[in-house]
């Protein structure tokens, strides 16, 4: 089953707010983060967020080289809606 939802999240002190996408599988929930600004976008590895339970939220193919406040700033933000939702 697939979800859209919407989270804000605050990065450089501009709060920012953006739409995703859950889409779950057998093996893990995929999340996909859309609409997002452009000059943000560039600073992620990609949109995509693999989650296999509550706790463990990744970007896929991050690397040391992307924004790791940014990445957080978003998980957190997901985390957050989902424990909300779950509660």
């Amino acid at each position: 089953m697939a979800r859209i939802f919407s989270i804000q999240f605050r990065y450089e002190n501009i709060e920012h707010t953006v739409m995703v996408s859950m889409r779950a599988t057998p093996f893990f929930n995929e999340y996909a983060v859309i609409m997002l600004d452009e000059t943000i976008s560039d600073l992620l590895p990609n949109n995509k967020i693999i989650s296999t339970s509550k706790e463990s939220f990744i970007f896929s193919d991050s690397t040391q080289e992307n924004a790791p406040l940014l990445m957080q700033a978003i998980l957190q933000a997901i985390i957050h809606h989902v424990h909300a939702i779950n509660a």
